[in-house]
């Protein structure tokens, strides 16, 4: 089951980058913080995942 949380903590970390640099090059820096646009709302969601599915990894490491 640990196997299972750490991969998708790396997915949805490379989700958020991959996200953040389309963001960046597409609309600048500027744009990238605007928690308005949808992208962003995908950025911050996918992350939001990543801490979460992190720390069940570490729970699971834990028992």
């Amino acid at each position: 089951m640990k196997q299972v949380f750490f991969i998708l903590a790396i997915f949805n970390l490379g989700i958020t980058f991959s996200t953040f640099i389309w963001i960046v090059l597409n609309h600048g820096i500027r744009e990238a913080f605007q928690i308005t646009r949808k992208p962003v709302k995908v950025m911050l969601g996918t992350f939001s995942a990543y801490i979460i599915s992190f720390l069940a990894y570490f729970i699971t490491i834990a028992l």
